[in-house]
């Protein structure tokens, strides 16, 4: 019975092999990047420069830049260039100036020089539209643009007039641009994912820090790893040279981006992909037997049992798949993210420590092709939807790993007693104050700072890892993970090389940090297949020759340490 849960589980393998395909042709499509620049940057440049904007913008536009954004001028505009308020923003700004500094930068008007400007320059504008208290003005409508891009943190209409502005989008063909990290509220509501694209830019503050090298190394990285279709540009506006330094990095941007295959040009939207709910079935009874396979390492439970909870666990999923579906995948997702890494420990086979870690890893990735066919969809595409519980599924695993080694001894349980007896046998063991005290501390702060370090929002990245990053990012197609490579993977062949030994047991949970890292990185459905895959590729291979390198350097120690018979230099 045990293994037709592994049938299952390689018919969901081929189930999301072909999801993988479909994934990988819709992406392959995607190869037109557009560049859109920031009008009021410009003005304030060529204010500052004394020349008209127009001549900045056509500059731009015999570069390949076709697109400009404009924003309204707010209240603050109002007050510099002696704008007359409608007399709605007047009213609502009287009734409230006890609100002042909540008001200063929301939108009143959209400037109509600012248009012209653009249409005179044979360029397109873009407005970006917010969500003002007083609603939004709508005098960008009459420019028929085809693209709008949303800013602050509030769509446009949000949160009772969201489907007004979804049937105008609709009505008048609109793409909408998201912006990366942004979070817009009500931003699912404006438009089906077929209709968006996902827009990266960076902030004035931060440009006038980053030197040109890393500012088209981050452009380049949004578009190849992270499905960015619109790049929203800025000038510099200080230091020497400002326009002359903001024209070479569009140099460097364009030639670069030409380079890696993608042309310029009006960006295209996602097509609606959704993969018929008979495959996702299909995956989901794989995951659930994976499920069930590493509930029968732990308790000892006949194969029928385990073969029932599978059937169960995925007519539940279905079920829940029924009234919301994308509940369904991201909960499957999850279970495929907690359970095969642990799985995976599990399967070292083979007589060499080569298949044995081939092994291991192929389980991993596994997982991750089931979690990444779990979550198929245009809307995980554009990350308007996405893999939840990513701190969770990064500690589980590990927790996982840390209590199979307590409990090794008596694994897979059969009997409630068999557990008691060896939680009292643990509780009553001798440990040195200073181990404990140490040893505790030292965990505890491994923890605390393996925990921050996941997702996108934790602690600052070592200026020293920035460097390791870029140059990997320079010298290969892209970047594998630091915590597979230098982390999980050698742990893992120091781990299979030395499993005969009780003293290395205390690598497991180490080791599978590089586990739950391979499946991870395939839940970012937003980053193109074939880069997570030559991702995950490349920190296989660098992690298994680090940890044969540093095995050999320790095979090397302990023959010195045994040789030393006089200063004890090697101890030392």
């Amino acid at each position: 019975m045990r293994r037709i849960l592994w049938v299952l589980v390689c018919a969901a393998l081929i189930a999301s092999a072909v999801v993988a395909f479909q994934r990988i042709g819709l992406e392959a499509q995607q190869d037109t990047v557009e560049l859109v620049y920031d009008y009021r940057s410009l003005e304030l440049l060529a204010d500052r420069m004394g020349v008209d904007v127009t001549d900045l913008l056509k500059e731009l536009s015999s570069r390949g830049v076709e697109t400009v954004a404009i924003a309204p001028r707010n209240l603050v505009d109002a007050a510099v260039y002696g704008v007359e308020l409608p007399a709605h923003v007047s009213s609502y700004v009287v009734e409230h100036r006890d609100q002042l500094e909540l008001l200063w930068d929301m939108p009143v008007e959209f400037p109509d020089e600012a248009f012209a400007a653009v249409a005179s320059a044979g360029m397109k504008a873009v407005p970006r539209l917010s969500n003002p208290p007083w609603g939004m003005p709508e005098s960008w409508r009459q420019y028929n643009p085809t693209l709008v891009i949303l800013g602050a943190v509030e769509s446009p209409g949000f949160p009772d007039r969201l489907g007004e502005y979804a049937r105008l989008f609709a009505e008048m063909g609109i793409r909408v641009g998201v912006v990366e990290f942004a979070q817009q509220k009500g931003a699912p509501q404006l438009a089906p994912a077929s209709q968006m694209v996902r827009v990266h830019g960076i902030n004035q503050r931060e440009l006038e820090s980053l030197s040109a090298d890393r500012i088209v190394s981050r452009y380049l990285r949004g578009v190849r790893e992270r499905n960015i279709r619109v790049l929203y540009l800025r000038p510099f506006l200080e230091g020497e040279n400002p326009w002359a330094r903001s024209l070479a990095v569009l140099t460097s941007l364009t030639d670069q981006l030409h380079a890696g295959g993608y042309r310029l040009g009006e960006s295209a939207p996602f097509p609606e992909w959704q993969v018929p709910l008979l495959v996702s079935v299909v995956i989901w009874l794989g995951i659930w037997a994976g499920a069930a396979l590493l509930l029968g390492e732990w308790i000892k439970f006949p194969a029928s049992v385990l073969w029932a909870s599978a059937v169960l666990g995925t007519a539940a999923t279905t079920a829940l798949a029924l009234k919301n579906l994308q509940l369904a995948q991201q909960g499957a997702a999850f279970l495929a993210a907690v359970a095969f890494p642990c799985l995976a420990l599990k399967a070292k086979r083979g007589r060499s420590t080569l298949a044995r870690f081939a092994a291991v890893s192929g389980v991993s990735i596994a997982g991750g092709l089931l979690v990444a066919g779990s979550l198929a969809g245009t809307q995980y595409l554009i990350k308007l939807a996405e893999f939840r519980g990513v701190k969770a599924a990064h500690v589980l695993p590990v927790a996982a790993a840390a209590l199979s080694l307590v409990l090794q001894p008596v694994l897979p349980l059969a009997s409630w007693r068999e557990l008691r007896e060896r939680v009292r046998a643990v509780w009553n063991l001798s440990v040195p104050l200073k181990l404990l005290i140490v040893g505790g501390t030292a965990a505890v702060c491994a923890g605390v700072v393996y925990i921050l370090r996941t997702g996108n929002i934790g602690l600052p990245v070592a200026q020293l890892e920035v460097y390791l990053r870029e140059f990997l990012e320079k010298a290969l197609l892209v970047r594998p993970r630091t915590k597979e490579f230098l982390i999980g993977h050698p742990a893992l062949y120091l781990w299979l090389k030395e499993e005969h030994r009780e003293r290395a047991a205390w690598l497991t949970p180490i080791a599978v940090i590089g586990q739950l890292s391979m499946v991870n990185t395939f839940s970012h459905i937003h980053t193109p297949l074939l880069v997570t895959l030559a991702r995950t590729g490349y920190g296989l291979l660098f992690g298994y020759i680090i940890g044969w390198m540093i095995y050999q350097l320790y095979q090397l120690g302990k023959g010195l340490w045994a040789r030393d018979r006089g200063f004890r230099v090697s101890r030392l």
